[in-house]
């Protein structure tokens, strides 16, 4: 019987990045594709602060930076990714790469980015042991870090009734909403047997 990859373990990740260190790969779905989605809740002002957990090497960084947003902050508990992004990505002076635990993120003080973007991430936390308790963690921090008035990106592909009580807290002063994403088919992938023909955005906006 086949086991679960282990998706909270910085060993797992280090060891597979290292096995593909020239690949780049995108949880679910481009920066292209949810792109009308997520600049509604976007601004190219200066001190516009964006943070990118498990930011693993995905190419949303640089696709971000690209279309005009600056004050980007990467994250990831691999070692080996983060040097291969910085690396990778040195001619992006606006661009951080930081090896942190994002559930627990002590370097950073509270209120400091104004989005948060997350890829996938709460959904490899839920694949992994403790998971309700390690995804209830990882949301109290990411709602730490966000400045009143920001908001918290969720890209996932758990459907509402999965999703929303991980969510929404009576200690997390915020709303919560999503928005359907229509999944990208995927050659050689049967999505039949899928719980929905969509991604979702969660957007949890800080009072």
């Amino acid at each position: 019987m086949s086991t679960m990859p282990e998706y909270g373990s910085a060993s797992y990740w280090d060891e597979r990045y290292s096995s593909r260190n020239t690949e780049s790969f995108d949880w679910y779905i481009n920066y292209d594709n949810m792109r009308e989605q997520l600049l509604p809740f976007l601004s190219k002002d200066a001190s516009f602060e964006v943070l990118i957990p498990g930011c693993g090497n995905s190419c949303l960084a640089e696709d971000l930076h690209a279309d005009g947003f600056k004050n980007i902050t990467c994250i990831d508990n691999s070692k080996v990714v983060i040097q291969q992004m910085t690396e990778r990505y040195k001619a992006l002076e606006s661009v951080d790469w930081i090896s942190a635990d994002a559930l627990s993120l002590e370097l950073i003080p509270n209120g400091c980015f104004d989005c948060v973007i997350d890829k996938a991430v709460a959904d490899a936390i839920l694949c992994g042991d403790s998971s309700f308790n390690r995804i209830s963690k990882y949301v109290d921090e990411m709602y730490r870090v966000l400045k009143p008035g920001g908001v918290y990106l969720l890209v996932s592909h758990g459907i509402p009734s999965t999703r929303k009580s991980h969510l929404e807290s009576e200690i997390r002063s915020w709303n919560v909403s999503h928005i359907p994403i229509k999944k990208t088919p995927l050659g050689g992938y049967d999505s039949s047997n899928d719980a929905s023909d969509c991604h979702y955005l969660y957007v949890c906006e800080k009072h």
